[in-house]
């Protein structure tokens, strides 16, 4: 019998099932890196982000292409030279994402404000892409205003975070506007690839999630591992070429850590958050507002979630006010989604 067969059925998960399995992971995943980067002399592992993310990102890459490889969700159909194309290019978008995104995490801004810019960006992406969709006639499902009116609040969520945020605590440079940029044209890209197949479908029939998933994965963990060869062949010969991060990069990989094993095994939360994050934003019958909005909604849900337990469980800071503030206007995206989602089902009925 093969594994993980309840991603086999030809049935798509449902909406809640995809929600509920992300909001658990993202809790994972939060958990785990607090506890494997957190100080030592607070009960936790000590590691430098730059360790956990190597360690745990390469895992999950493993872990995500193991799943695709044994599951066979690369062949479940035969797409053609340009589809191969198009999903070379979308992975190439999630790989150009993971480090960008850790140039951002490494500026003068606050994690906190860093992830409420990224999560602002897609959001605001979604929208753009069934804009762009409409325009060229290739989506005729008209965007409800209750999901405009969830994108207002979802923004409004992190929106809040970022203005609570104690005075000094970030600076926004010239270059994390540049990093902030590209994040946005790189997310923007991969999901009206995502979306536009959504409509067209993929190998001459409705698109197939897994086989999106595997191809697309299998695709990103290959750069990802080129770009990390690389880096760490021009440290080593010319150090002075990578920078800082290159050298910090270099030397985790020469030198890991006492915990690499444990940091690795970490990643396997992530290796989950990419499978249900993707199906997500793949859900059929979805505008790119709906799943995008979704998606966001749910990992900010999942972050004060994980932040709450690791109050209780480790005596970590209590999730500041910002965050339940936050979690009111995240509240409302929800009903506005739910209302938009529902009068949708009844004209479906209807019809």
């Amino acid at each position: 019998m093969k594994p993980w067969r309840f991603f086999l059925k030809d049935k798509m998960p449902s909406l809640l099932v995809l929600s509920f399995g992300y909001f658990i992971s993202y809790i994972g995943t939060g958990i785990a890196v607090k506890y494997f980067t957190g100080k030592p002399e607070l009960g936790f592992m000590g590691l430098t982000s730059m360790e956990y993310l190597v360690y745990s990102t390469a895992f999950s890459s493993v872990f995500c292409v193991s799943i695709v490889l044994l599951n066979g969700w690369h062949k479940r159909a035969k797409l053609s030279k340009n589809e191969r194309i198009v999903l070379l290019l979308s992975g190439a978008c999630t790989t150009f994402i993971i480090p960008v995104s850790t140039l951002i995490l490494s500026l003068p801004i606050s994690v906190m404000v860093a992830m409420v810019l990224m999560r602002v960006s897609v959001i605001i992406a979604s929208r753009l892409i069934d804009f762009i969709l409409e325009v060229q006639g290739l989506q005729h499902k008209e965007i409800s205003w209750q999901e405009n009116i969830a994108v207002f609040f979802a923004i409004g969520a992190v929106l809040v975070k970022m203005f609570m945020t104690p005075v000094g605590s970030y600076h926004f440079t010239f270059e994390a506007t540049v990093f902030m940029a590209f994040y946005f044209i790189a997310y923007l890209i991969r999901l009206y690839i995502m979306n536009r197949a959504k409509l067209q479908g993929i190998a001459g029939q409705k698109l197939d999630q897994r086989l999106y998933f595997g191809i697309e994965q299998m695709f990103a963990s290959g750069f990802l591992f080129l770009i990390g060869a690389t880096v760490y062949l021009l440290e080593l010969l010319n150090p002075a070429s990578t920078g800082k991060l290159g050298i910090e990069f270099s030397q985790t990989i020469a030198n890991p850590n006492t915990h690499w094993i444990e940091a690795s095994f970490a990643g396997t939360p992530y290796g989950f958050v990419a499978i249900f994050s993707v199906f997500l934003f793949l859900y059929p019958g979805k505008s790119a507002t709906f799943t995008g909005v979704t998606n966001r909604l749910v990992s900010l849900i999942g972050g004060t979630a994980s932040s709450l337990i690791l109050y209780l469980a480790f005596d970590a800071p209590f999730p500041p006010l910002e965050d339940w503030y936050a979690l009111a206007f995240i509240l409302l995206a929800i009903i506005f989604l739910a209302w938009g989602s529902q009068k949708e089902s009844l004209l479906h009925r209807k019809q």
